[in-house]
């Protein structure tokens, strides 16, 4: 995107890895809602992190992610200093400007309090589970050898009582990371597991390959 290509020429031109970005604590509230109702897991409404390394390597570091926009309106004012507004965040041509001008105030009305804090807040609780539930699938993988030299993945009778959030994260590795298929998503997982639950062989102790 054009957005990404300037900041990775701007750190080129400025020979530092690092850009630092302003979002705030209801950019990211606005970003786990959308990737919510696009259909993402655990991983997709974690939010924003922190500090994120691009692809090109450049570090993207956003040291406002906790504070209200409100706060940073104040510290702007009262401090006098200059800034430019984005001219398309006013535009209701833009999902997540109907986001931030519509539903978050909506949201707030509703349940008479700090939505987007809650929204966060849940975020990060989601992507700490997702990290903890992959570093789980992936020592499976490793202490039962699952992934073969020519990039199958064995099937062994223990995949019969491990728990389906180990197992979806070990087909979505060995998809999307091992063989790199693309257009892997919920829908695909979900069919595989079923797949699975199929052809495996617990009762004779036979492994399959896949």
């Amino acid at each position: 995107m054009a957005r990404e290509e300037f900041f990775q020429r701007l750190a080129a031109e400025c020979q530092t890895p690092f850009v630092f970005l302003a979002h705030h604590l209801e950019d990211n509230a606005e970003t786990i809602i959308g990737n919510l109702f696009r259909g993402a897991g655990s991983g997709g409404v974690s939010g924003m992190k922190t500090a994120t390394v691009t692809n090109a390597g450049w570090v993207k570091l956003r040291p406002l992610l906790t504070v209200h926009r409100a706060e940073i309106d104040g510290y702007v004012r009262v401090r006098k200093l200059s800034f430019r507004e984005d001219s398309s965040n006013a535009s209701p041509g833009h999902r997540r400007n109907r986001l931030r001008h519509e539903v978050m105030p909506l949201l707030d009305a509703v349940f008479l309090r700090d939505t987007a804090s809650l929204v966060v807040r849940h975020g990060a609780l989601a992507g700490r589970d997702d990290d903890c539930l992959n570093a789980v699938a992936l020592e499976f993988m490793r202490a039962e050898r699952l992934l073969q030299e020519d990039g199958s993945l064995r099937i062994i009778a223990a995949m019969n009582s491990t728990h389906p959030a180990i197992m979806s994260r070990v087909l979505k590795h060995w998809l999307t990371r091992e063989l790199k298929t693309p257009g892997i998503g919920h829908r695909e997982i979900e069919a595989a597991l079923h797949t699975l639950a199929h052809i495996r062989d617990p009762q004779h102790g036979h492994d399959h390959g896949s």
